[in-house]
């Protein structure tokens, strides 16, 4: 009776070559199927003028903030950093619980201190905000 010893040829072993083809042939699938567009052109808005008749009426007890064209932030005492802002708002929601507050943005404010005031408004719970133009 013969026994048969594992030798080292007789271990099994994974075929690479095959292996290797099928990632080709995907690969291949993939860039050629793949739609290629030109990056989409930026979009050239220009925002609604607003004209109104009179001004809004002020409000008694509510807040206004605004945001000129060169991104300087103004409280109803008048102009303000970040950081004095931030401070305001945060004393403003502790102090009362639902403050009404009047947002009023130039036209040709850059929108990203338009979403920073909006961003630390919502931090502080501040919901109950109004929008203007000017």
């Amino acid at each position: 009776m013969r026994f048969h010893r594992e030798s080292e040829d007789d271990s099994p072993a994974v075929q690479m070559t095959p292996m290797i083809d099928c990632v080709f042939l995907l690969l291949i699938f993939f860039i050629v199927t793949a739609s290629i567009e030109p990056p989409s052109p930026q979009l050239d808005l220009d925002l609604p003028v607003i004209e109104l008749a009179e001004p809004a009426p002020r409000i008694p007890g509510q807040v206004h903030i605004s945001i000129d064209s060169q991104g300087q932030f103004h409280l109803d005492s008048g102009p303000v950093n970040r950081q004095q802002l931030r401070q305001f708002l945060e004393v403003l929601s502790r102090d009362d619980p639902a403050p009404r507050i009047r947002l009023n943005i130039d036209q040709q404010a850059p929108s990203r201190y338009f979403l920073e005031v909006t961003n630390m408004l919502t931090i502080h719970g501040l919901r109950q905000v109004s929008f203007g133009g000017k």
